[in-house]
């Protein structure tokens, strides 16, 4: 998994898999933005 503030202060996910070959390869990544209630 990999994280990390991208433009405008958002966090950024990626969940990367391993492939037949054995290299890791995007899998699902979201942005999740700041919701203050």
């Amino acid at each position: 998994r990999l994280y990390g503030i991208v433009e405008g202060g958002d966090l950024a996910y990626v969940e990367e898999r391993v492939d037949a070959d054995g290299g890791l390869v995007p899998h699902l990544s979201a942005r999740l933005s700041r919701f203050v209630g």
